[in-house]
């Protein structure tokens, strides 16, 4: 399974991504997400190892030459 993954459905504004982090050597932990935009603006925020961000007006990524910012790419940290 990839680290991280988005979808969207092209009738909703809303994109989800879906993520998993596994932890080795301990049960006791404390997991935060944040999603960032390409300015480095939070967009999203989650908690817990597993979990659904929800990505209000997510700009979708393109194929080159098919849009005029194609590759619009968000961090997950």
């Amino acid at each position: 399974m990839p680290p991280s993954s988005l979808s969207s459905d092209l009738s909703s504004p809303v994109g989800l991504v879906n993520y998993q982090i596994i932890v080795q050597g301990s049960d006791h932990f404390q997991v935060d997400v944040s999603l960032l935009d390409e300015e480095g603006k939070v967009v999203a925020k989650g908690a817990g190892a597993k979990g659904q961000l929800q990505v209000p007006s997510a700009h979708l990524w393109w194929p080159y030459l098919m849009h005029e910012h194609p590759a619009y790419l968000y961090s997950l940290e």
